[in-house]
């Protein structure tokens, strides 16, 4: 005996045929469920919905405001202008600085950062190849070389003035110790820059601040023949 399929009339249309919810063309469905014609429509019909629904939550909480207090306009969607971004951006910036000097947190942080470089070490390779680190790092390293030149008397050589190429002179001859010091005892003191920023700027040994060009005239093998100034360990201009 023959067992019959049933069959349906979906909106009033011939058997097993369904209007798609969203762009409101006929499609067979084979599920009895199915609104969509596909998922095109499907993920239109629910990123509008979606949309209504916070523009009614928008328009019943008012106009909305900026972290300050001031009205933000249409176009914007947090802040009221770009000034009042950066002022929140900086509030942030001053409030991880006072929390990370908090005692026990920079050391368990950087426990925590030393077991995710082992656990995603090809992630954190590529990352450190691609050019968009390479330039914030770039920009990172002539912020903080700057510091130090205002430290260290200002940016500008003690000598001749000059403001190109600027680098630190040890007035007393023991850099070569002062920076094995510091890649022993500062973390991150390859980078001997980030290192005076770490300890404050320390005033020994004493330091000036010179050109390329003067502090050449203070290194004990220029005056040698053949001499070619192609390796500074200070100098990064």
């Amino acid at each position: 005996m023959a067992i019959e399929q049933p069959t349906f009339a979906f909106d009033g249309g011939p058997p097993g045929l369904a209007t798609c919810k969203q762009c409101g063309k006929p499609f067979r469905r084979s599920r009895l469920h199915r609104k969509f014609c596909g998922k095109k429509c499907f993920h239109r019909f629910y990123n509008q919905q979606t949309l209504r629904k916070l523009q009614a939550a928008r328009a019943a909480a008012g106009p909305r405001s900026c972290p300050r207090g001031a009205p933000v306009p249409p176009h914007r969607r947090r802040f009221c202008d770009g000034r009042a971004k950066e002022r929140i951006k900086q509030s942030t910036r001053e409030s991880y600085r006072r929390t990370i000097q908090l005692p026990g947190v920079a050391e368990a942080r950087r426990a925590a950062l030393g077991v995710y470089k082992k656990k995603n070490r090809d992630h954190v390779l590529a990352l450190k190849r691609s050019e968009k680190y390479r330039a914030v790092e770039r920009r990172r390293f002539q912020r903080i070389k700057a510091e130090c030149m205002r430290a260290y008397g200002g940016e500008r050589c003690v000598y001749c003035g000059s403001k190109q190429t600027l680098c630190l002179h040890h007035v007393d001859g023991d850099g070569k110790a002062h920076r094995q010091y510091l890649r022993e005892h500062v973390h991150g003191g390859d980078n001997w820059y980030v290192a005076l920023k770490k300890l404050g700027f320390p005033r020994t040994p004493r330091l000036i601040v010179l050109c390329k060009s003067c502090h050449l005239g203070h290194r004990p093998d220029a005056a040698k023949p053949g001499f070619v100034p192609s390796d500074f360990l200070l100098c990064i201009g």
